[in-house]
This record gives structure tokens, C-alpha cells and sequence, in this order.
């Protein structure tokens, strides 16, 4: 989750840099528009797309408990419930605080333009309402409702007007509420400056196509800068009075210079795809070889083995789980040796409910019995920080347990990894889960 939000700030950042690089100074405030709104959307997209690259990885063994004994009954695996991960649910609870705070903060600069709108009675004017308010106030606009003084020039209030019939309050609004939600993110602050920027070159176009002399319009804006009495959220005249506003005014841009632009922005967006995408293996599992497994014995005796699995417990070494086997290493050469001589004893009934030995590695091959997870499990192993997941032999996101649920699993094993595994840190225990299907399967293909 951490790296996602990270992806998402970063490409919010590139995404801005290119408006400021190839829009910002075109008078293409139309197409500028457009881009923004999808530059605040397109970051929380871009790392959820995938990216596969093929890769070739070797097949890992899996565990179960010892059980050819009669009477040794199936330890059960450490429950993952109470595993609790305290700082990342004391920082969900503080991002929750902040949110709340400015959903507060949001709803009552909505409620104080409501009083402001029944304080005052709104008249009707060229489709829009307009509301004459006292006191020193620049014109402002929100929704479909123009607050002006008294007096306030017909070309101030056309530039309002332009505000409410191009819907600018509707930008505002999106940006304000996935600040809310995204307060950690500073690009939005410079998102909505931008936008608010690219509302007023719309609307300062809409007053100059009703053919107002551009000088004189300048002249007028000037001299109404006032920074009392405006809305956060509404959209009012002094906002970037500065002289990029006022150049704009002044400017062209020929068709085919726009259209360069805006084509110089498709690999630029490819680009941005790429470089915040997440990157996937498609493992492609290498052929299993077959044991080579000794000729069957007359059979051990009760004393050899116990011995047989005292040895186990003692000398073995448990390595990687997969599927319910279990492999056991012995590097003792003595402990092989007899473990070895034990294993030529044994009846092929007795084989069946004991550890093979392989070349110094000894793999259970009895079918486990089938082990459902709690909901609660699946739930704790979305956590990718913690969790590796494995369904059917493949390793998959750990988001894809939302498309499961515990009925859809026969069986299931928790193990954590060694500090020389190869994937120690990028999480710490490893979740193997089969289906039905595949669990009959493999359990068909190995008897």
C-alpha cells in the first residue's frame, strides 16, 4: 500500500510537470482543462496497471507435519490472527482523524455559501442567479449563483457568468474532496492552482470573443483587485492577477502548434504508464524430475521407526513449504547414512506414511487433510508488507484474495522465511494455498 501511495504522489508530480512543460503558456485552455482533471485521476490508475515480464524460477517443495507414526497426530500451524501490525493501525487511525477534520472543514465553507445565498435574495440573470451582497467584495461565482456588490460593471459580472455556464465550481469541488481523501499528496495544492489559473483564462476568452477591447478589460480588472470578501471555493476575480493572466490575454496559438502539443502528450502519458506501472513475473515452473526411490524392504521394526523419526526431528532441517509436503535436509552424513539403512527396511505400506529419502532430503508424500482458512486469514494476508501468496503453485498479488473466499481453498500453509530466502524482505512469511482442484491433482499425480 505504502509503495502504491508513493506511486501515486510521484506520478501526480510528473503528470503536472508536463502541463507546466507543454500547456501552461499555449492558449489551448480548453484541452489544458481536460488534462488536469485527468492528471488528478490518472495517478491512482497508473500503478495498477501490470506490466509482465517472463521469468523462470525453480519449483519449491512444500511442507506437512511428520505423521508415518501411529498415535503422532498433525501439529497445527501458528494461528496468523495474532500477528498485529500496531504502526500501521495507528497511522490508518491518524490519516482517518485528518480526513475527518477536512471533510469538516469542506462542509462548512459549503454550509457558510448557503446562508450567504439565503442571507441575500438571488435574482434571476441570463440563466444564473445573481445575488448582490453589501460590503467591499470582488465578484465571485458558485455553481450556478454570481455574488457581485452593487454597481459591479456588466463586463465583471459576463466574466462571472462565463464561470457558472463552463461549470468551473465542479473542478473545485472534485479537487477539494480528493484533497480530503489525499491530503498527503502536496501536488494538489499546486493541481488546484493551476486549474483555477486555467478557469480565469476561460473565462477572460468568453468576455474578449464578446468582442470587450482588451486593454480596457485589463484596465478594469486591475482596478477591482480586492482580497476581502471572497469563498475558498467559489471562483472571483482577483484570483492570479499576475502577468501570465495578463499576457494570455494578448496571445495566440496557431492550430498545428496545438496539435503538436497535444500529440507530444500521448508519449508522455505512455511514458508516465510505464515508469509507474507494477511489474509482474509470470513464473514458468521447470519440468519436475522424478525420485528415484529405493526397492521396498521386509520391513523395519517400531523401534527403527521411532529412531527413523527421532532422527528426523533431531538432525532434519525443514526447508521451503508448497502444496503440504514437507522436505527435511540432513547434512549429517552419520544421521543420512542411517537414516538410509532404516529406509531399505521398510515395507512399501511403511514408505507410504514416511518421509522419502532424496538424495539426502527426505519428502513426505501422504496426503494431508484438507484445511480451510478463516476469513479473518485471508483478510490479515492481504497485507503484502508481511505476506507472500501463493495459490496453486503461482505466485500472485496479495490483492487477489479479494476475488476468494475460505470455501474456495482445500488446503493451505503458513511458514515464515529464513533471513537467506530469497524474497526476506520484500515480506516475511509465506501463505501457500490450493484449490480443490489443483489439491486433488496434485495429490492424484503424486500417488
Amino acid at each position: 500500500m505504502i509503495s502504491y501511495l508513493i506511486k501515486v504522489i510521484l506520478c501526480s508530480g510528473f503528470l503536472l510537470a508536463g502541463y507546466h512543460l507543454f500547456l501552461e503558456k499555449e492558449k489551448m485552455h480548453r484541452f489544458s482543462r481536460f488534462y488536469l482533471l485527468f492528471s488528478i485521476l490518472f495517478p491512482f490508475i497508473a500503478p495498477l496497471l501490470k506490466i509482465t515480464r517472463q521469468a523462470t524460477v525453480l519449483p519449491e517443495p512444500g511442507h506437512m507435519p511428520l505423521s508415518f507414526l501411529p498415535g503422532n497426530d498433525t501439529p497445527g500451524v501458528a494461528s496468523s490472527s495474532a500477528i498485529i501490525n500496531w504502526p500501521l493501525t495507528g497511522m490508518l487511525i491518524a490519516y482517518g482523524v485528518i480526513v475527518l477534520l477536512l471533510l469538516t472543514r469542506f462542509t462548512l465553507n459549503l454550509l457558510s455559501i448557503r446562508r450567504c445565498v439565503r442571507k441575500y435574495s438571488p435574482v434571476a440573470y441570463r440563466g444564473a442567479r445573481l445575488i448582490t451582497i453589501t460590503g467591499e467584495s470582488v465578484p465571485h461565482a458558485f455553481l450556478h449563483y454570481i455574488f457581485a456588490p452593487a454597481g459591479t460593471a456588466e463586463t465583471l459580472l459576463t466574466h462571472e457568468l462565463a464561470h457558472v455556464r463552463q461549470h468551473h465550481s465542479l473542478d473545485i469541488l472534485f479537487v477539494e474532496l480528493v484533497k480530503t481523501v489525499c491530503w498527503f499528496n502536496p501536488f494538489l495544492i499546486l493541481y488546484k492552482r493551476a486549474i483555477r489559473l486555467n478557469h480565469e483564462f476561460l473565462a477572460d476568452d468568453s468576455v474578449l470573443k464578446g468582442k470587450s477591447d482588451v486593454r480596457s478589460y485589463q484596465y478594469l480588472l486591475l482596478h477591482n483587485i480586492c482580497s476581502s470578501g471572497s469563498i475558498s471555493l467559489a471562483s472571483h476575480l482577483n484570483f492570479a492577477i499576475t502577468k501570465k493572466r495578463l499576457i494570455m490575454m494578448t496571445k495566440t496559438t496557431s492550430p498545428l502548434k496545438a496539435l503538436s502539443r497535444q500529440l507530444i502528450l500521448i508519449p508522455f502519458l505512455a511514458s508516465a504508464a510505464f515508469l509507474f506501472a507494477t511489474s509482474v513475473e509470470a513464473q514458468q515452473q521447470p519440468p519436475a524430475r522424478k525420485a528415484q526411490l529405493f526397492p521396498a524392504g521386509k520391513g523395519a521394526s517400531l523401534t527403527e521407526l521411532k529412531e527413523y523419526q527421532d532422527v528426523l526431528q533431531s538432525k532434519g532441517t525443514k526447508i521451503r513449504s508448497r502444496n503440504g509436503f514437507t522436505a527435511y535436509e540432513l547434512k549429517d552424513k552419520a544421521a543420512t547414512q542411517r537414516i538410509r539403512e532404516i529406509h531399505q527396511k521398510m515395507t512399501f505400506e511403511q514408505r507410504k506414511n514416511a518421509p522419502q529419502v532424496l538424495a539426502g532430503v527426505l519428502v513426505d508424500v501422504k496426503k494431508p487433510a484438507k484445511i480451510t482458512p478463516t476469513a479473518t486469514q485471508l483478510t490479515q494476508w492481504k497485507d503484502a508488507a508481511q505476506y507472500g501468496i501463493w495459490i496453486d503453485g503461482k505466485r500472485v498479488s496479495n490483492e487477489t484474495l479479494n476475488n476468494y473466499q475460505p470455501s474456495d481453498f482445500a488446503h493451505y500453509s503458513v511458514s515464515k522465511l529464513a533471513k537467506n530466502a530469497a524474497n526476506y524482505g520484500k515480506h516475511y512469511v509465506q501463505v501457500d494455498l490450493s484449490t480443490p482442484n489443483y489439491f486433488e491433482k496434485v495429490w492424484k499425480d503424486r500417488e
